[in-house]
């Protein structure tokens, strides 16, 4: 029998206008708990080799300003402005949201996620990734290939981006992807992640996750809940796909802050 893939749904709030003047950083969400950890963590061999260290080599190298806005009453529609000229109009089956993700040298990465989700949610993620090309106007789109809130991070460069997925069969197993983000903007439903891990234990849920400051190291939470709440806090190696267990609650979930300078995590339960 076919696993069934299951992705969780995220509670988001609305979000008005992204200024990228310049290249700016946006700042991660933070408003979700974090997640329990396993012992003797074990891992699966990635799709293939994954180079951490390679960064895409931008298209564009000119600085713009993205903004967004509702294009009509019932919030399905968003008009994507760029240096004040409109360049697209992103759609929605329902009601919807834009909201800025991530900043860098010559483009805009924004999310289009479902707005007025509720539940039980213990972490953020989003559905569609969509990118903005200062030079061009361009816009590429990239929705999460398992549906629901499933897109996780983006490295701080752009040229990786995590999802992740609950598969239920006989057994359940929690997987974290690694993509390839233009090649992911670009080729849509043909394309093959470049890494591919289970997470060790039996979690229900994965969310806050983190990259280190040179993109090799992926830190994320783990948990189980609402029943008999608890969790952990793990990093990947995305050179070797190696999980280490940073810590465990085993009465709640924890949250993953980021990496400290001295690359170790910051976490709190």
């Amino acid at each position: 029998m076919n696993p069934k893939i299951l992705a969780p749904a995220f509670v988001l709030g609305t979000a008005l206008a992204l200024v990228g003047a310049g290249c700016v950083s946006v700042s991660p969400r933070t408003d979700v708990p974090s997640q329990p950890a396993v012992s003797a963590p074990t891992t699966s061999a990635p799709r293939e080799t994954l180079n951490p260290t390679a960064a895409i080599t931008p298209s564009c190298e000119t600085a713009g300003t993205v903004t967004f806005a509702s294009a009509n009453d019932g919030l399905t529609d968003w008009d994507v402005s760029l240096n004040g000229k409109k360049i697209a109009t992103l759609s929605h089956d329902g009601e919807a949201a834009v909201y800025p993700w991530l900043e860098t040298t010559g483009t805009t990465y924004l999310a289009l996620d479902p707005s007025g989700l509720g539940g039980y949610i213990p972490y953020a993620g989003h559905e569609t990734l969509v990118a903005v090309d200062h030079c061009t106007g361009a816009i590429s789109k990239f929705t999460a290939p398992t549906g629901g809130m499933s897109l996780m991070a983006l490295s701080n460069d752009g040229s990786k981006l995590i999802s992740s997925a609950l598969f239920e069969g006989k057994t359940s197993s929690t997987h974290v992807f690694v993509w390839n983000t233009n090649e992911a903007l670009n080729a849509h439903d043909t394309v093959d992640p470049i890494a591919d891990w289970t997470i060790p234990g039996d979690w229900a849920f994965v969310g806050d996750f983190a990259f280190d400051a040179d993109n090799t190291k992926l830190a994320f939470a783990a948990g189980i809940g609402p029943d008999d709440e608890h969790g952990a806090v793990y990093t990947i190696d995305l050179a070797s796909g190696k999980f280490t267990k940073i810590e465990e609650n085993p009465t709640g979930l924890m949250t993953v802050e980021g990496f400290n300078q001295d690359g170790t995590v910051n976490v709190s339960p």
